[in-house]
């Protein structure tokens, strides 16, 4: 346990965007919302047609953070509620997302999507993947930690 645990705190310190936003909300700087991201506080479903498109600039060219989900999947269907509430959390910030793969199959393949849900983050052409516990704070940190 003590190697892992000295394992993932190296690779915490690794992640410089999200230790830069723990210190902006520290040291007091606020996000300014943008009025045309995410601006109803609503996870937007896309799908073959729409993907591309948003992820090349739709949505104001903001950052998106998609769920990867299948919907006969318990652990997507316990997460559901809670990915709701962040998409509040996050309006005016960040796109929020969802991706039926079964629906989709090339999408997810294109992401490397291996289990359900996958949750990554997308800006500027490159992604990261969430693989904290699913909690609404956990999920809100990754993507503005992301995004700083």
């Amino acid at each position: 346990m003590k190697d892992l645990k000295e394992f993932a705190t190296r690779r915490a310190e690794e992640y410089e965007p999200a230790n830069r936003a723990k210190e902006d909300v520290k040291n007091g700087n606020v996000r300014v919302p943008q009025p045309d991201v995410n601006p109803e506080g609503k996870v937007v479903v896309l799908d073959s047609k729409t993907y591309t498109a948003a992820l090349q600039g739709g949505g104001g060219g903001a950052p998106w953070l998609i769920e990867y989900y299948a919907p006969w999947c318990g652990h997507c269907k316990a997460l559901a509620p809670i990915y709701e509430e962040l998409a509040k959390e996050l309006k005016g910030l960040i796109n929020v997302a969802k991706v039926d793969c079964p629906a989709n199959e090339v999408i997810c393949r294109s992401q490397g999507v291996r289990g359900y849900p996958t949750i990554k983050l997308h800006q500027h052409g490159k992604s990261a993947e969430f693989t904290n516990r699913r909690s609404m704070e956990s999920m809100k940190d990754f993507a503005l930690g992301a995004t700083a």
